[in-house]
């Protein structure tokens, strides 16, 4: 089997052959048709297998001008689309679009190369799948060729020719093998048919056909076959493109913006200046790093500072504290030897003072022996004896009188009164009897009353100290978790090396919005497990995992790992759901929470217990839950509404109001426990001592109290001395001096036992004295003390007490010393903040930026490296960065926005020069009789654009009134400035919008409009597109300015006509009438273009002037085209 059996559908005609290579102008004509002799006009097209056109179809082509017209859908913009094929790039190329269906089958009923190559011709719809297919013609391995063939009127030709291999079970672009051909001499598909196997064979086809060049990518074939044909640029065969449906040109403005004018500068200077400035950006990045290096380490060098500064005054001071008793002894010894001294002058004086006593006494007793003798002998005996029972009277009277006072105040006690006869006495008595019956049974619950008294004060002791900690843990934080669990988070993280903030609870990252909190209660119940459990992110869960298994833990930990890069969508929430009410904290567990919380919270808040029982998950303000149709739950109320219990909310002052009522409540709870704990101990000491008393009045007689009858007696004898001493003169005599001297020897010996006392008293105190004066003594041997501790000591004691006495020097110096230990402890808690300061500093820079500090730990003892990391930041690494920001921002980005607002500034004159050039091409042609058309531009003002103009505009003026290249500060506030600039620039280049790209392209920054001016330049008329004009002049208008363009784009200003004639219209000229279609022809011819017309509806009479020949495309079966000329009769 031959190879070119393997591909269906191929027939094999015959092409003339035809003059080889490019024309000259010097050689002979050889087509009378030919206007522009050396000027390149399409000769013949050849389709093979391409879309409807089954098998191989030629149409010769007339180099005059050509009209193609058949019924929709018999296959002309198949045809017309095979030229797009050869001449587009891939990346532009649309098919004709009004050939695609509209509806739910477009994707699959549009256009492609691979339908073309298919041959496509309708859609099969699949009633079990609900799908469509395409029909096609060909669904083997097809090879299918497009050709155009072109001539210059002087016996030359130029051949495009597109193979296109399609494998038998492919139906995509990507699967279609393409190989472009240019030769000198026509050559049929049969030709190259046998070029073709699995591949397109291009080497061994040039090697083969004499006079052809292949090529795999367009670009290449493009620029070679665009040097022969002398067409300019890619822009022109865009336009040529373009117009080949003149019902797409859409107006002037695009018409010109898109194909007259050349891309602007602008774009390229945009990119260029955000390229640059993106590396200042990265370089600014750079920087504000490098400071937020500085800064985080810069904290750590001012909390080392007070470290160390800390920890030396704490040495400081502790050396004082060990001075400060020696200091003191020394003040001690002096003091103590001055009170020494006077206590031996004090000894020396009372023992002289007894001595003298001593002496005085003996005399006396010595007067008083013999006066009593003397009153024996003068008859005192008798006398004698009664003053003797007298005496022994009077101390039983006061006996028994001290006895009656003790008994009458415990009979005031029990409220009794006091007997006065023996028979009262006794009725007392049994009185007593009942009431310590009494009393001794009340003792028996003595016991058990007061111990039930003094285990409430110590709840509420307990309860109170527990608040009042409480309270001090909450106004140290922002939690509202129990200081229990804040304390075990805080620890953990410590051990993890993380601040306590990356491991939040989630309850610190959720609150009841403001004004539902009315549902607070139902929140905290349904949120309770999660609540309370700890988020951990994934970056650290491995070392809290470790962390917390190697615990020993007095309490439940919940915790829960977070991959916070995953953004889950949450759930769409009933706006009745209690879900709706919970406000999440911004940051990294923002996106899990809102997930968990639209998946767990989708209870709906039930205003009735009717619908409670409704709905099939619901909550009610009491905190009832219903999980589902059968599980329900509800906590104890006082659980539920225990304010102090709740922990949901992003601060904690509502709780600390709450425990600060508590505490309130608990203190005056505490109050009254301990005033009724009082009451019961007063109630016991009163029934003690009633019990005492009645037991002491039970245990007296009359006799003991009845001091009356003692008294007649003493009376009765004191009258009998009296009487018998009244009978001697001399007795009475020696009586008065026996009084005097012992009422003498009486004052001598109370003198004597008072000196004695107080001698006793000084000698005790001096062998005090001497002791301790010995000890301090010992205390300061070999105790030096230096000048400054002295002073220091010195004032800290004067500024106790000025001046200090053995009887304030020990809590002078206690006093001192608390002073001292208070200013430690401040230290100590200083030292301590430092430390953590210090810590959570180097955490946070490892945490930031691992890399700096990965061999580097958080302990203590780093701190020395992270503080020679921060002074490289200081010293190398931000003047280094800083400088290479200010080089960057003057070297580059300010140049670049100068260049921007320059090429903006200059561009409208480049724009209205190329106008100019544009207007003198329209100038030779009239658009009516004795007018020609002019194109003229006005300023557009879009607010977008006066925007970036504005900020383009400060920022160049604030660069050319501050020479910025010598002010750093103002450099970076300018390049703070340039963002938002550069923000609108990256828009303008990153937006499809044409309002965003608008900034930047300046063609956009002016619109055009066509005006009509007479022989004397006189504006007759002037036309916008999208005017008042009809249909068929906008046509015209559009056309007019179309065909200037594309002969300026083909040919420029210099010659006559350009080398590259054809131009293919699609359904042109269907609005105009014939007197539009004359002068838009005209134009064309004018400018030298052989038009080709693709047209269903239009006499090819009105044509005649300007087409050398028709052809008709029709269709059988609804599948198979083909076209095929008609006579045609030109016009004279």
């Amino acid at each position: 089997m031959k190879a070119q059996d393997v591909f269906d559908g191929m027939d094999d005609p015959s092409l003339e052959p035809a003059g080889v290579g490019p024309g000259a102008a010097h050689k002979p004509a050889t087509d009378p048709e030919h206007p522009h002799p050396g000027q390149w006009r399409l000769n013949h097209v050849q389709l093979s297998n391409w879309g409807t056109f089954h098998g191989t179809h030629d149409l010769a082509i007339s180099s005059k001008g050509f009209f193609l017209t058949g019924g929709p859908g018999t296959g002309k913009s198949t045809l017309l689309d095979a030229v797009s094929a050869l001449l587009t790039p891939p990346r532009a190329l649309h098919f004709n679009a009004a050939a695609s269906d509209a509806g739910p089958r477009q994707t699959k009923n549009r256009r492609t190369v691979a339908s073309y190559v298919r041959g496509a011709w309708a859609m099969h719809y699949d009633a079990a799948t609900g799908e469509f297919s395409q029909e096609v013609l060909r669904d083997k391995t097809t090879l299918s060729v497009v050709t155009l063939r072109y001539g210059n009127g002087q016996g030359d030709t130029l051949q495009l020719s597109r193979m296109f291999l399609l494998q038998a079970g492919h139906t995509s672009d990507s699967d279609v093998k393409s190989l472009y051909v240019i030769s000198s001499k026509p050559y049929d598909v049969s030709d190259l048919r046998p070029f073709v196997g699995t591949t397109i064979e291009g080497r061994e086809l040039e090697k083969t056909l004499e006079g052809t060049e292949t090529f795999r990518q367009f670009r290449e074939y493009r620029a070679r076959f665009s040097q022969i044909l002398g067409i300019p640029d890619e822009k022109a065969l865009g336009l040529l493109h373009k117009i080949q449906s003149a019902k797409e040109l859409g107006d002037v403005n695009a018409l010109l913006r898109d194909y007259m004018l050349d891309e602007p500068r602008t774009f390229d200077l945009a990119d260029q200046a955000l390229a640059n400035f993106q590396n200042l950006s990265e370089v600014y990045d750079a920087l504000v790093t490098a400071r937020k290096q500085r800064d985080t380490l810069l904290v750590l060098r001012e909390a080392d500072a007070t470290w160390r500064e800390a920890r030396s005054r704490g040495s400081e001071l502790v050396d004082r504290r060990n001075d400060i008793d020696t200091f003191s002894a020394r003040h001690l010894v002096s003091l103590l030897a001055a009170e020494k001294e006077r206590l031996v002058r004090d000894q020396d004086r009372l023992r002289a003072q007894r001595n003298r006593l001593s002496q005085d006494v003996s005399e006396a007793r010595e007067d008083l022996a013999q006066l009593k003798e003397q009153r024996k002998n003068a008859g005192g005996g008798e006398i004698d004896d009664w003053k003797k029972q007298i005496a022994g009277l009077e101390v039983e009277r006061d006996r028994r009188r001290e006895r009656a006072m003790e008994f009458s105040g415990q009979l005031a006690l029990l409220d009794l009164g006091t007997p006065s006869n023996e028979e009262t006495f006794l009725s007392i008595q049994r009185d007593v009897q009942g009431l310590r019956s009494a009393l001794e049974e009340a003792e028996k619950n003595e016991a058990q009353v007061q111990w039930e008294a003094e285990a409430k004060v110590r709840e509420w002791a307990r309860t109170l100290e527990d608040t009042r900690q409480e309270l001090a843990s909450l106004t140290s934080r922002a939690s509202n978790l129990h200081s229990d669990d804040v304390a075990l988070r805080d620890l953990l993280a410590e051990r993890t090396g993380v601040s306590p903030s990356d491991l939040p609870f989630a309850a610190e990252l959720l609150q009841v919005r403001q004004g539902d909190q009315e549902w607070t209660a139902a929140a905290e119940q349904a949120l309770r497990g999660l609540a309370r459990s700890i988020l951990v992110p994934d970056r650290i869960y491995r070392a809290f995992a470790r962390e917390i298994d190697g615990m020993k833990l007095r309490r439940r930990v919940s915790y829960n790992r977070i991959n916070t890069n995953i953004k889950t969508a949450p759930k769409k929430l009933d706006p009745r759901a209690l879900g709706t009410k919970i406000e999440i904290k911004d940051g990294e567990f923002h996106a899990w929470l809102s997930a968990e919380i639209s998946s767990r919270m989708d209870y709906l808040c039930a205003e009735s217990l009717e619908e409670f029982t409704k709905y099939p998950r619901a909550v009610l303000r009491s905190g009832q839950i219903k999980h589902s149709a059968t599980r329900h739950e509800k906590n104890a109320d006082r659980q539920i509404n225990d304010r102090s219990n709740w922990v949901l909310g992003f601060d904690n002052r509502a709780k600390r109001a709450v425990f600060e009522q508590e505490r309130t409540r608990a203190e005056q709870a505490l109050f009254e426990a301990q005033a009724r704990r009082r009451d019961l101990e007063k109630e016991a000491t009163q029934r003690r001592h009633k019990l005492f008393a009645l037991q002491a009045i039970q245990a007296v007689t009359w006799d003991d109290v009845d001091a009356a009858s003692v008294a007649r007696r003493i009376a009765n004898l004191q009258d009998m001395v009296r009487a018998a001493e009244d009978g001697s003169s001399a007795l009475t005599q020696i009586a008065r001096q026996i009084d005097q001297v012992e009422m003498s020897i009486n004052e001598s010996d109370e003198e004597l036992l008072e000196v004695v006392g107080q001698l006793g008293r000084v000698n005790e105190q001096l062998d005090q004295i001497s002791e301790r004066h010995l000890q301090a003594e010992a205390q300061i041997e070999n105790r030096t003390l230096s000048e400054e501790t002295v002073a220091d000591l010195g004032a800290r004691f004067r500024a106790i007490a000025p001046n200090l006495l053995l009887s304030n020097i020990d809590q002078v110096t206690k006093d001192a010393s608390a002073t001292l230990d208070a200013e430690l402890m401040t230290l100590q808690k200083q030292t301590s903040r430092a430390e953590e300061d210090m810590r959570t500093a180097m955490r946070e820079f490892s945490r930031q930026w691992p890399a700096e500090g990965a061999d580097v730990d958080t302990s203590l003892e780093a701190a020395p490296e992270y503080l020679a990391i921060l002074t490289r930041i200081e010293q190398e690494k931000l003047p280094d960065v800083e400088d290479r920001f200010f080089d960057f921002f003057t070297g580059n980005t300010l140049g670049d926005v100068q260049a921007l607002a320059t090429a903006i500034a200059r561009e409208p004159a480049q724009i209205k020069k190329r106008l100019a050039k544009i207007n003198e091409l329209l100038a030779q042609v009239e658009f009516h009789q004795g007018r020609f058309l002019q194109l003229s531009m006005r300023p557009v003002h879009l607010a977008a654009l006066d925007e970036f103009k504005q900020a383009l505009g400060q920022a160049v003026n604030s660069t050319l009134e501050n020479d910025l290249t010598l002010d750093r500060d103002m450099a970076e506030e300018r390049f703070l400035a340039l963002q938002y600039l550069m923000g609108i620039i990256t828009k303008a280049r990153t937006n499809d919008d044409l309002a965003s790209r608008a900034i930047l392209d300046v063609r956009r920054h002016v619109r055009f409009h066509a005006e009509e001016v007479n022989t004397e330049g006189e504006v007759v008329h002037a036309h916008q597109s999208g005017g008042p004009l009809s249909g068929g002049q906008n046509e015209r208008l559009t056309t007019f300015c179309l065909a200037a363009a594309l002969r300026y784009q083909l040919a420029g200003t210099g010659v006559d006509v350009p080398r590259y004639a054809p131009i293919i219209i699609d359904e042109a000229f269907s609005k105009g009438a014939g007197k539009f279609i004359t002068a838009a022809m005209e134009s064309f011819r004018h400018f030298g273009f052989q038009v080709v017309l693709a047209n269903p509806g239009k006499n090819p009479q009105a044509l005649a002037p300007f087409i050398g020949g028709v052809g008709v495309v029709s269709i059988r079966e609804d599948r198979y085209s083909s076209v095929s000329l008609i006579d045609f009769i030109p016009a004279e």
